[in-house]
């Protein structure tokens, strides 16, 4: 070392000796490998600690190390980590929007089901559904004209889970118990009664007696009332015929009528004594259409006819 540099090297010592914090700015060290040592006057039995800053040239954020002094020595610890960058505010370009204005030239038909006292029936309330002049879900264009209604299912024979016998207790053993359970207790605004025994399949329950437990039903509770068969293509016409009798002036709900039953002896006396009737067709477009066509060519209004196109959520295979 000359003397230029011992000199420049004494100078820097003299800055450096007594200060708690050295900072170094415009600095270029040039350099495999650096080493500081700093030896105190008089070696403290602890150890001491300060921060040592570098800012690099290449303009990226300044570090900082811990620098642990003790008697062995000098100690660079684990850098500090920088603060978080401030997010930098993003103002959105503001856009106006207006729902689409989307013609529809066709109309749901408006069911009514139920009839009350000034009607010819004996029911408390009537319940319309349909009458929509857009597509489902489309709030933006059109205030649906009628809420969606709640059913509750009742059947003529408690062969059910454990779960729902235990809802409904004893009431299971009854239809019109099991009735006026879910309309008191559990607010339905109208019943679904299934007379799924009627099946020859099952228990081939004769019509007249079904017709009774109908009319026990009727009598149980006043809410608007869905009558259903039991899937049988031929026992539920003559199901449906002998029930449109005894339910005349109440304006019930019948379900269902498909393609393998005939559709004309089904219409005919719904018809007569003016109650609705479900079509329901099985994911097919086609033969929804061929339901409806042929159960108005029968005489059904579109005002009593509900189609049931059924969903793929109910377990079809296709998910």
């Amino acid at each position: 070392m000359n003397n230029k540099e011992k000199k420049w090297l004494k100078d820097l010592l003299d800055l450096i000796r007594g200060s708690d914090e050295i900072e170094m700015a415009d600095v270029v060290i040039d350099t495999e490998e650096l080493t500081i040592s700093f030896i105190p006057p008089q070696a403290p039995q602890m150890p001491g600690y300060f921060k040592l800053s570098i800012e690099p040239l290449t303009g990226a954020g300044k570090i900082e190390f811990l620098v642990e002094a003790s008697p062995y020595g000098i100690r660079l610890l684990a850098p500090t980590p920088p603060p978080p960058a401030k997010p930098k505010v993003i103002e959105l370009i503001k856009v106006p929007f207006e729902y689409p204005k989307l013609p529809f030239t066709g109309k749901i038909a408006e069911v009514t089901i139920g009839a009350t006292k000034s009607e010819g029936g004996t029911r408390s309330h009537v319940i319309k559904i349909g009458g929509s002049s857009t597509m489902p879900f489309f709030l933006f264009a059109e205030t649906p004209p009628n809420p969606m209604a709640t059913s509750l299912d009742v059947f003529d024979m408690p062969a059910l889970p454990g779960p729902v016998k235990k809802m409904y207790g004893d009431a299971v053993e009854d239809p019109a118990e099991w009735a006026r359970v879910a309309v008191e207790k559990f607010g339905a605004e109208l019943i679904s009664f299934h007379l799924i025994s009627t099946d020859p399949g099952i228990k081939d329950t004769p019509v007249s007696e079904a017709a009774k437990a109908v009319e026990r039903v009727l009598q149980a509770v006043k809410v608007p009332l869905i009558i259903g068969g039991s899937g049988n293509p031929v026992k539920d016409v003559e199901l449906f015929t002998r029930l449109s009798e005894v339910a005349a002036g109440e304006r019930v709900v019948f379900n269902s009528v498909t393609v393998d039953m005939d559709i004309e002896k089904t219409v005919k006396p719904v018809n007569e004594y003016g109650h609705d009737l479900i079509a329901l067709a099985f994911i097919d477009i086609n033969q929804a259409k061929e339901l409806c066509r042929k159960a108005v060519e029968a005489g059904l209004p579109r005002s009593r006819l509900i189609l049931d196109p059924t969903t793929g959520a109910l377990g079809y295979g296709i998910e």
